[in-house]
């Protein structure tokens, strides 16, 4: 490591679904990376993240970009 500090946003979708899709996309240009979130057990959830990997791919204007795909609550009976 080199010691040096990074910066860490975390939005909820849901969240700037309030404030339309412009923040979203604002959001999207500056960030360097993704993380993406699902619940693995809700097959609709994981489509949307398909969707919205697809998005920030638009807006960046790459075929690749860095992203992480983290699947949740895996450990749930439904």
């Amino acid at each position: 490591t080199d010691n040096t500090a990074g910066w860490l946003d975390i939005l909820d979708k849901a969240e700037q679904e309030e404030f339309g899709g412009a923040m979203r996309q604002q959001n999207i240009k500056t960030g360097e990376g993704f993380l993406l979130v699902f619940e693995s057990q809700v097959k609709a959830v994981l489509e949307k993240i398909y969707t919205f990997q697809r998005q920030i791919l638009r807006v960046k204007d790459y075929d690749e970009f860095p992203m992480i795909l983290f699947g949740n609550k895996a450990d749930l009976d439904h």
